[in-house]
């Protein structure tokens, strides 16, 4: 009986885990090392840029940033597995220039974005729309990835592997 109750409880909690990042922005699906590359170049990263990641998940874009770059990169997650699992990384590569934030981005300011990632859904990406019109200053590359931002047209953009990068 009670282990019966126990694994009841271990299905719930699981599924909780899995889909509440869902309706704060999106699930999690790492995003693939080839694929954040191009991100980093088609939004041309420089020594110059603060990085944002909204969602930033095991945190792979912040580390090849901050470590290609050297730049301040700071990540928001909103998952407290996945934010610690990110924390450590970070902490075990020694890598100062990234900053991990656990919140909900709707909640943080961006206003020091230079470059902003995300991997969201289209819901979380519309969503978002507003907030960066408020908060980026002009010039500041967004750089979707598998989502556009309806309305928007993208100064570069790679259909086949899905990456989009707009300026504020």
């Amino acid at each position: 009986m009670w282990c019966l109750l126990g694994l009841f409880l271990a299905i719930i909690i699981a599924v909780f885990w899995i889909y509440w990042a869902q309706a704060i922005g999106a699930g999690w699906s790492p995003t693939p090392r080839e694929i954040v590359d191009e991100m980093l170049n088609m939004a041309k990263v420089n020594s110059s840029d603060t990085l944002f990641d909204l969602g930033s998940g095991d945190g792979r874009i912040l580390m090849m940033a901050a470590a290609r770059f050297g730049i301040p990169v700071i990540g928001i997650e909103a998952d407290p597995i996945r934010f610690l699992v990110c924390f450590i990384k970070v902490k075990a590569y020694r890598l100062s220039n990234v900053r991990i934030l656990w919140g909900n981005f709707f909640h943080v300011n961006l206003s020091e974005a230079t470059v902003v990632i995300t991997f969201l859904s289209d819901k979380a990406n519309q969503r978002l729309k507003n907030k960066f019109q408020q908060e980026l200053r002009a010039g500041t590359r967004v750089v979707s990835y598998h989502w556009k931002y309806t309305g928007w047209t993208p100064v570069r953009s790679n259909p086949v592997s899905g990456v989009y990068v707009y300026e504020i």
